[in-house]
This record gives C-alpha cells, sequence and structure tokens, in this order.
C-alpha cells in the first residue's frame, strides 16, 4: 500500500509504521460476514510459533459498526499478539488491545481484552522475562490487578502492574510510554508501576 491509501494512512496518523509490525496488515475495502458489510478494514494477523492462528479487524472508522471484527474460530483466550517477538524479551508487557501492544513495541502482547487466561498465563509462563508488567487501560484497574495477582501465582520473576497517567497505553507517545515503564516502582497509587508480592 502507498502512503495515501486510506489504511496506510490510518495507521500512520496512529503513528504506526507497518513495515515494523510482526505481521503485515491486509487491507478490505468492505468486510462481509453472514451477508452484512460492515465497511473497510485493517486485518491484522496473529502468529503464535510461526503458525497463523487468525486476525482481529479493525475498522478504518470510529462510526462504523462493530469496530473490531475477529477471524471465524479466533480463539483470542488461547493467543498474545505479538507473542513470537515478545517472549525472546527480558521485559514484556501486556495490554489489552492490539494497538496497545503495537505502542509499546517489540516486547508489547496483547490479550485481545481485559482478561488473561489460563493459557494466556502458560504462555507467560515459557518465557525467560526477568519482568511482565500487566498495563491495561487506566478505566481496567481491578481488571489490571486481578491479572497481574493470577499471574504472580504462577510465574518465576517479578510481576508488576501499571496505572496510567492517561486512558491507554496507545494514547500516550512512545517516548512518555517508555518513560513511564523504565521509571520504576511508584510510591504513588494513583499512577505509575506497582509490584504483586
Amino acid at each position: 500500500l502507498n502512503n495515501q491509501h486510506p489504511a496506510a494512512r490510518y495507521l500512520l496518523d496512529r503513528h504506526l509504521d507497518f513495515r515494523t509490525l510482526p505481521a503485515s496488515p491486509y487491507y478490505v475495502s468492505d468486510f462481509i460476514r453472514n451477508n452484512r458489510t460492515f465497511g473497510p478494514r485493517v486485518l491484522f494477523p496473529v502468529v503464535i510459533d510461526n503458525k497463523y492462528r487468525g486476525f482481529q479487524a479493525r475498522a478504518l472508522r470510529d462510526d462504523q459498526v462493530a469496530r473490531y471484527l475477529s477471524a471465524v474460530g479466533f480463539k483470542k483466550s488461547h493467543l498474545l499478539y505479538n507473542w513470537d517477538r515478545a517472549k525472546l524479551q527480558s521485559q514484556i508487557v501486556v495490554t489489552e488491545g492490539i494497538f496497545d501492544a503495537m505502542r509499546v513495541g517489540i516486547n508489547g502482547v496483547c490479550t485481545f481484552g481485559k482478561v488473561l487466561s489460563d493459557v494466556q498465563i502458560l504462555l507467560l509462563q515459557q518465557t525467560k522475562a526477568s519482568r511482565i508488567i500487566i498495563l491495561y487501560d487506566r478505566d481496567a484497574l481491578d481488571a489490571n490487578k486481578k491479572a497481574a495477582s493470577a499471574l504472580a501465582r504462577h510465574y518465576h520473576g517479578g510481576v508488576y502492574y501499571g496505572i496510567l497517567p492517561v486512558k491507554d497505553p496507545d494514547a500516550m507517545g512512545e517516548q512518555q510510554l517508555h518513560e513511564f515503564l523504565s521509571a520504576g516502582l511508584s510510591s504513588f497509587n494513583s499512577t505509575g508501576l506497582q509490584r504483586v508480592f
């Protein structure tokens, strides 16, 4: 796609470079399911252990019906977006959505929602990362703490959760987000990283 294509413009407007994504996104001019049309979408393939497992499709406009749609049979609770790259890093950041994980970068994964499933915990147990941070949206603090506590019961390294100063990781600039993640533990309960013991 050239830079003027609607899908490319959508990614560029969100300050994302599709050349750095874990798998090249696809564009469909009209997503059709069960004889219903859902308009233009960007499809993000999900790959685990170098095997294609499905996709999540994002509407190009916020006013479209069903902003996110997934492949038929897509078991999101069994997958982590960007897993093959993130599992090699010393720190993994777990987010709710694909765009949040993209904002984090090479060590960001997403759970496709506010729940960290048992299967996703098993995946995270396989990593040699010394630190995992659960970084769900600011309005999901209870889910954030619950996911971090569930993971801490099974994980050999340090588990943290983050309380964001903004709505979600995608709303932060890349530098601001990386400063937030590298700042370490916060003594304030309003924002910052907290460790699960």
